[in-house]
């Protein structure tokens, strides 16, 4: 007569399938180490991460969506929206161009002429990125880049561009701006601080934009 199987080994072979149904269910982890050089590799190489670029997936986005250099030294305001804080700001060429975060701020400056992109992740990783175009721009402001002091006025003029022009000031709680769609733009600083930017965009009749910093201290 064959000797029952000992209540051990089922307890062993259970315990077995167990691990192995585990193992199965695991959901697949998001690989947060980013080398945001190799950008495409990296989104290639995590399909459970979604690309900003290719379609809608990341709850983060960016403004501006692209911008255009004209001259080294020129300086660009990104603001980070939506995901969770805090902010991480990046650069895909660190020769072309540097960026330093402000929290939802970012402000890239250029070494040198030549395209970039400015990619900001959340704290989960998920990310948002925009293209800077290096070369001759349809429209540019004057000046790029200033500094003012609290109650100081500066005035831009639009360089170029076609039709009837729009001024947007990004951050109207730290500064005045003026109306209206003239081809000059007159800005009054209503708060200062030691990190304090703001951005004014400027849009022409066929679409065409353009952006000036304003260094607030």
């Amino acid at each position: 007569m064959k000797k029952p199987i000992k209540s051990m080994t089922f307890r062993r072979l259970g315990s077995l399938v167990a691990a192995l149904l585990t193992i199965a269910v695991l959901p697949a982890c998001e690989d947060t180490s980013v080398n945001t050089s190799d950008l495409d590799s990296y989104f290639a190489n995590n399909p459970f991460v979604s690309d900003p670029r290719v379609g809608p997936g990341s709850d983060v986005s960016i403004t501006p969506t692209s911008a255009s250099i004209s001259i080294v030294g020129q300086e660009v305001v990104f603001t980070a929206s939506g995901g969770n804080q805090p902010y991480s700001w990046h650069v895909a060429n660190n020769d072309n161009g540097s960026i330093i975060g402000r929290g939802s701020q970012g402000d890239y400056k250029a070494t040198r002429l030549g395209n970039n992109n400015v990619i900001v992740y959340d704290v989960d990783g998920h990310a948002a990125i925009a293209t800077i175009s290096a070369g001759g721009a349809s429209i540019m402001i004057s000046p790029s880049t200033t500094t003012i002091s609290l109650s100081n006025s500066v005035t831009f003029t639009a360089v170029g561009g076609s039709g009837t022009y729009h001024w947007q000031v990004a951050n109207t709680s730290i500064g005045t701006p003026s109306s209206g769609d003239l081809s000059t733009f007159n800005y009054t600083a209503t708060a200062v601080s030691s990190n304090m930017v703001n951005t004014v965009l400027l849009t022409d009749g066929s679409g065409a934009s353009a952006t000036a910093t304003i260094h607030q201290n």
